[in-house]
């Protein structure tokens, strides 16, 4: 099973992402961190780069994005086609939190008729994040770049908060330590990229997170699960990665989920697909009552959850095999043939279990991936789901989600 931290990878996505989600409205308090960073202001159209009007464009951006909040820097100078600004510190004035550049490089900027500017890039190495609100960390972020910068005017960002600055973004070894997490947050790269834009607003979005290391003794795991998963050969921490893609039609409140991956080395993916209709994404952080209201409107067009194997069956089913005296290929087989009275104990008999039997013992047999699909006839309330899942409902599934279970496809 793929293993992922409940605290950990927290941090530096909500330093780095959150605030650049198209479909989100809320200021957190790390906005001015990343925001400020592609805010705007109007720029001189001039032949060369002019270091010292760069600079004040993006001081003047910060009151376009987040009033309040500063940015400084210590020096401003320029190349034949680049600005580089110096001891850049960023302060949100929502809670003082902080983000200091020691060297920030605008690569090829462009004055914009509308005001602002383009650049091809931007790029912002050995950053420091401090966040000094409800979860206080530190975070340091050895490499960090953006594509497709594009740094609207004060009047653009007013009129529309969520102008995407960029296309895309690159962090590289990111390590720190939040004093509500149980272990330093480790991971050695994160990805965005934003696609689909019209009018500043980007409706398609792809985030990939590859390198976040797990000590399994930081895990806060059962004693029990501990020993189960030393006997399987699992001693090292975890190298996780995930996932995230898809796209948002506002007007039509649908979500189309390409991915929402978890993967771990030589354990496993997980990956789930699927549309999601009635679902105004924006208002998940909006607080709890409009979070509510979109989970409660939300409906299943379809949706397919499909788990391969990397070693975690293997591993399992060789350490039973070992503890009752066959060989992995014998126990793998016996298991096989018992999962219809298995099965039928936990959830009793009828479709669903008559659904998951075959493609199940052929799994075990030939550990490779397991499928399961929804394609319900309409679409469905999710939690009516849940509700139709509760009891004796739990066997007619299969035909309330037109579902379909297949393994090594």
């Amino acid at each position: 099973m793929p293993v992922t931290s409940r605290a950990g990878v927290q941090p530096a996505c909500r330093l780095f992402v959150e605030n650049l989600m198209p479909f989100s409205t809320r200021r957190r308090a790390l906005a001015s961190l990343t925001v400020a960073l592609f805010s705007s202001a109007a720029v001189p159209a001039l032949a060369a780069p002019d270091a010292t009007a760069t600079a004040e464009a993006l001081v003047a951006g910060m009151t376009a994005y987040e009033e309040g909040s500063t940015l400084t820097y210590a020096g401003a100078s320029a190349t034949a086609t680049d600005v580089i600004l110096t001891g850049v510190k960023v302060t949100s004035a929502e809670d003082g939190s902080t983000a200091e550049i020691p060297e920030l490089v605008i690569v090829n900027p462009v004055a914009r008729a509308e005001g602002g500017f383009t650049a091809d890039s931007m790029t912002f190495n050995n950053t420091r994040l401090v966040n000094q609100g409800e979860d206080a960390e530190t975070v340091l972020v050895a490499e960090g770049s953006a594509t497709g910068v594009i740094i609207a005017s004060p009047a653009e960002i007013k009129a529309n908060p969520r102008f995407a600055p960029i296309t895309s973004i690159d962090l590289r070894n990111i390590a720190g330590q939040s004093e509500t997490s149980e272990f330093p947050v480790n991971i050695g790269s994160l990805h965005v990229e934003f696609a689909n834009v019209v009018d500043g607003q980007p409706s398609d979005m792809r985030m990939v997170m590859e390198g976040i290391v797990l000590p399994i003794e930081d895990l806060d795991l059962e004693p029990e699960l501990v020993g189960a998963l030393s006997q399987m050969g699992y001693t090292e921490p975890f190298v996780v990665g995930f996932t995230l893609d898809g796209a948002y039609a506002e007007d039509a409140d649908m979500l189309t989920v390409r991915s929402i991956a978890f993967r771990a080395e030589n354990v496993g993916e997980l990956n789930i697909t699927g549309v999601i209709g009635d679902f105004p994404v924006g208002n998940l952080l909006e607080g709890t009552d409009l979070m509510m209201g979109a989970l409660s409107a939300a409906t299943l067009h379809s949706g397919t959850v499909t788990f391969t194997n990397a070693g975690i069956v293997d591993r399992a089913l060789e350490a039973q095999a070992k503890s009752a005296g066959a060989s992995k290929e014998q126990f793998a087989m016996t298991m096989s043939m018992a999962l219809p009275f298995m099965i039928g104990t936990f959830i009793g008999n009828g479709p669903l279990t008559m659904a998951l039997t075959e493609p199940l013992a052929a799994f075990l047999v030939e550990p490779k991936s397991i499928t399961v699909t929804a394609t319900p006839t309409q679409p469905i309330p999710v939690l009516a789901i849940f509700t139709q899942a509760q009891g004796t409902g739990l066997q007619t599934l299969p035909d309330f989600l037109g579902l379909d279970v297949k393994a090594n496809q």
